[in-house]
């Protein structure tokens, strides 16, 4: 690990959330990372790095939660990773499924709006520079 440190935080160990809070204690639901922003770790791990060690160590949803720009580096990582790695893209889709089934849950069948809903409800300058923002790191898939 840079810096010298012995050990990983534990959102990105592979000793901690798969073999402690998945197997030993039998969770399985969504697995949520620390904020990607955080010093403890965007100090210390590129992006890139952080979104490959949180996947293997069994994050399912990453916070970025102030940098736009890391949000996006995060984003591109997980497609990457997913297109370039078949082991990969199956932890992936594994996340997303437990991201969807947290959704139903809560949601049941309630889609949020596209983008153009949303920006018919929130007709603020500052909230359809953010819708903006959000569309450009979803990719055209």
């Amino acid at each position: 690990m840079p810096g010298g440190c012995l050990s990983y935080p534990p959102t990105l160990s592979p000793k901690v959330l798969t073999p402690l809070l998945r197997d030993r204690m039998g969770y399985q639901g969504v697995i949520i990372s620390d904020d990607l922003d955080m010093k403890a770790v965007a100090d210390h791990f590129p992006t890139a790095e952080m979104v490959r060690l949180g996947l293997l160590a069994g994050v399912d949803h990453f916070l970025c939660c102030r940098d736009l720009n890391r949000a996006r580096e995060a984003v591109e990582a997980v497609h990457r990773l997913a297109s370039s790695d078949s082991a990969m893209a199956a932890r992936v889709r594994q996340s997303a499924e437990r991201v969807r089934a947290l959704k139903r849950k809560f949601l049941g069948t309630y889609a949020p709006p596209d983008a153009r809903e949303a920006m018919a409800i929130l007709r603020a300058p500052a909230h359809e520079k953010l819708v903006e923002q959000i569309r450009a790191l979803v990719p055209r898939v």
